[in-house]
């Protein structure tokens, strides 16, 4: 997520077991994104934010 919270970039989802490895995006600019939120989402193809968000914190690549 961008300084503003308004570019976001959807990584992965989680397996059942609440376990991933989600590797970025090579064309990500990593300079630009300052911080990272886990939310939940419905697995619905929508990458749109859905606003319950469980953990956001600073990231710094």
């Amino acid at each position: 997520m961008d300084r503003t919270h308004s570019k976001l970039v959807s990584v992965g989802v989680l397996g059942p077991d609440g376990r991933a490895t989600l590797p970025v995006p090579q064309n990500i600019d990593l300079g630009g994104c300052s911080v990272v939120d886990v939310s939940v989402q419905r697995f619905n193809g929508s990458s749109d934010h859905s606003g319950d968000g469980l953990v956001r914190g600073p990231f710094s690549g």
